[in-house]
């Protein structure tokens, strides 16, 4: 699951809310950064508060300001929705094909979306589903009505 393909390098020192960063092996939302000042031994600390993206869960880690870490590389696509089969999405790729292995948001903070997908498909309203890929994995984070 991991690799250079799917993370690049992000000085620790320059992080700010809202920047992505690894925590572990975990793909995370910086919610807040503090520094802490050099010590006798050492250089200053970059202290990082962040949620994971895939799983809500918070983490909190310290770096040194100047050390490289990873930071998920994400892409977001958005598909329009045909429907729903269990918790599993029925989005329409660019080329007609049909994309069926995205699941609706399990996640708190995307409660929301979850909702409004399965609303706009019940009330049979076209919609465009944004899909987040991410380390291999993929969420939808939005959701609008397709007025084309």
């Amino acid at each position: 699951m991991e690799g250079g393909n799917y993370t690049e390098k992000v000085e620790a020192g320059k992080l700010t809310k809202g920047s992505l960063v690894m925590m572990g092996d975990k793909p995370c939302k910086v919610t807040k950064t503090s520094k802490a000042k050099p010590g006798k031994h050492g250089s200053a600390k970059a202290i990082i508060v962040a949620v994971g993206i895939l799983d809500d869960k918070k983490v909190e880690q310290s770096f040194g300001t100047s050390d490289l870490i990873d930071a998920p590389i994400v892409k977001r696509i958005e598909y329009p929705c045909l429907g729903m089969e269990g918790d599993f999405l029925q989005l329409q790729e660019e080329s007609g094909e049909l994309k069926e292995d995205v699941k609706l948001p399990t996640q708190s903070s995307l409660e929301d979306v979850g909702k409004q997908i399965t609303k706009f498909i019940e009330d049979d309203i076209p919609c465009l589903v944004t899909v987040m890929s991410c380390m291999g994995e993929e969420v939808p984070c939005a959701v609008r009505e397709d007025k084309d």
